[in-house]
């Protein structure tokens, strides 16, 4: 009895490679430089400073008011308190 060769479904031969390589790009994407955008350095202790005005209670840059990012600050300001600006920033990212 011979064995004939099993052909690879197309699954085997070309999605889970691509969604694999996929994933991994994602990953380092989050994780990789995550906090060197502009957008976490600026917004992120703005919402901090929101929910915690002691925090650098003397800066002036800071203090400013909320105006189009309250919702954003409401939201994101207690998790910084909580969980730091990387975590933060992390779960932002991913939601």
């Amino acid at each position: 009895m011979t064995s004939l060769p099993r052909t690879q479904s197309a699954i085997q031969t070309w999605v889970l490679p691509i969604a694999t390589i996929t994933l991994f790009f994602c990953l380092k994407f989050l994780f990789i430089r995550n906090m060197g955008s502009t957008n976490e350095l600026h917004h992120l202790p703005l919402a901090r400073h929101f929910v915690d005005p002691t925090w650098l209670a003397g800066d002036i840059y800071y203090s400013e008011p909320p105006g189009y990012r309250l919702l954003f600050q409401l939201l994101f300001g207690p998790l910084t308190t909580t969980m730091g600006f990387l975590a933060t920033s992390i779960l932002g990212r991913i939601s």
